[in-house]
């Protein structure tokens, strides 16, 4: 999976309110992209098999604990030996909790390529969006991972979306209509401009 580019994160969802006012909002992080997984995952013997599933549950062991840079390194050395659409939603998670939102919406990139129905993936990118103010791009995750598996803790964080996201699309209106009229001003300033250069040059 290709690095996710910055671009894609520097700007929120366009909100009325203001990103300001919502103090959950973080910027994008600048870390160095962590390990992905080989697209295609290797054979493993039964012995590399038990290691993997005793890594698997070190990683569980510390994001229940809130170890969470410590699930995300327990986590990463699961998905070089054996990648999953499952174990990349769990690390974007402990991705989420850390507001490392970037790193956690690659990984459900790469888990919803793995399984386009990982709910758990829709809606941990859904929360990433959250903290990221992306609120278009959140409401139509959650929506859809909701669907699928619908959880309260989730429910609870897109109700905070719907909210932004119907004041978004009530506003658009009339921030059309200023727009409009911002530029109707403009050319009828240039106009303006026009004719009374044309009369200075007949003078």
């Amino acid at each position: 999976v290709p690095p996710a580019k910055m671009a894609e994160f520097e700007r929120a969802d366009e909100d009325p309110s203001g990103p300001e006012e919502d103090p959950e909002v973080v910027p994008p992080e600048s870390d160095a992209p962590v390990a992905m997984g080989p697209e295609v995952a290797p054979e493993l013997s039964e012995q590399e098999m038990d290691a993997v599933m005793a890594t698997k549950q070190k990683a569980a062991d510390a994001f229940a604990d809130g170890r969470f840079e410590d699930a995300i390194d327990a986590y990463t050395d699961v998905i070089r030996a054996m990648p999953g659409a499952l174990v990349y939603a769990k690390r974007a998670e402990a991705f989420v909790r850390l507001r490392k939102c970037v790193a956690a919406i690659r990984d459900c990139d790469a888990a919803l390529a793995i399984n386009p129905d990982s709910a758990k993936a829709l809606k941990t990118r859904g929360a990433a969006n959250r903290f990221l103010g992306n609120w278009e791009r959140a409401h139509a995750d959650l929506s859809s991972g909701q669907a699928i598996d619908f959880d309260e803790t989730s429910a609870e964080i897109a109700k905070v979306v719907a909210e932004r996201h119907k004041a978004i699309h009530a506003a658009r209106p009339k921030k059309e209509a200023a727009r409009r009229d911002a530029e109707k001003a403009e050319r009828e300033r240039r106009a303006e401009a026009a004719r009374k250069a044309r009369e200075e040059a007949a003078a």
